[in-house]
């Protein structure tokens, strides 16, 4: 996938894993589990980071950047729900709940 800026991406990259206790043969030698995903909105790319905003406003982003040479993949929401094998369950019907604003939280008046 090439993502373009803008794009919803989630990002299976592998993390670094230390373990501060003693370990057996077997134990030392297993595989660690360091799969991690993050989701986001696609930046940019570079020649040794993908850049990647969670949060957006129309002027302002914050910033998240990976090492390419940790990400295993770069998807989109589709791909991903096929990798970890995920079904989407139905909707349930929920009742719609108003967003609440300063001084208009119960026990106060505004």
């Amino acid at each position: 996938m090439k993502p373009k800026e803008g794009d919803a991406i989630i990002v299976k990259w592998l993390d670094t894993v230390q373990d501060p206790k003693w370990l057996n043969e077997a134990d030392f030698n297993a595989r660690p589990d360091a799969d991690c995903f993050t989701i986001g909105f696609y930046h940019k790319q570079d020649k040794e980071f993908i850049y990647i905003s969670h949060t957006i406003s129309r002027t302002e982003k914050d910033k998240t950047t990976i090492p390419l040479g940790c990400i295993v993949k770069v998807m989109d929401y589709g791909e991903y729900t096929k990798v970890i094998g995920n079904k989407r369950s139905p909707k349930k019907k929920t009742k719609k709940r108003k967003c609440q604003t300063e001084g208009s939280h119960s026990g106060t008046k505004g």
